[in-house]
């Protein structure tokens, strides 16, 4: 029988005891880790909800500046339709005799939605090009655009997210008809 007196007994006790509070720790310190990863990848994935969120709005705001600036389309020189990055500036000045207000208020327009991308993506390239296919593409590449004078007029957006590869960049497309 077990003498509970007995030195041995209660040294084995111990032990024991050691070993399911280390067991429960750790259980404890698995659950916790996998919380906090679940936390942060929530996070993450809120954050890119958001962003994709803001390049839609912002995006639908230009198409409208657009849309009621629809002279600068049919201009030699068409202010609208490049590429801009968070690098570029913007120059806001007439280059053509002809029209001057129409190619101003598209530059203005641009210059302004260069500013808004400013606050909300980070490092990001935003592509205003002719394209039919560019809300069903499966290509994401800049500088793909077929620049048919029939086709719609698409705005294009990429940009990084911290913590991601540069090549799982995000991408957000939208295209209006403006003739």
């Amino acid at each position: 029988m077990c003498d509970e007196n007995n030195p041995a007994y209660l040294v084995a006790q111990k032990g024991q005891s050691l070993i399911e509070i280390a067991v429960v720790l750790l259980l404890i310190s698995v659950c916790i880790s996998g919380t906090m990863i679940t936390m942060l990848k929530s996070q993450q994935l809120s954050r890119l909800a958001t962003q994709h969120s803001d390049a839609m709005i912002l995006a639908a705001n230009f198409i409208s500046k657009m849309q009621r600036n629809k002279q600068a389309f049919f201009q030699k020189q068409n202010s609208y339709l490049t590429r801009i990055n968070s690098q570029s500036v913007i120059k806001v000045q007439c280059t053509q005799l002809e029209n001057c207000a129409t190619q101003r208020r598209a530059l203005e327009d641009l210059n302004d939605f260069q500013n808004q991308l400013l606050d909300k993506l980070s490092n990001y390239v935003v592509e205003i090009c002719r394209d039919d296919v560019s809300q069903f593409s499966n290509s994401q590449l800049i500088n793909n655009c077929d620049g048919k004078p029939t086709s719609s007029v698409a705005v294009k957006i990429w940009w990084e997210v911290p913590g991601v590869a540069a090549s799982e960049s995000m991408y957000y497309s939208t295209s209006v008809d403006i003739y």
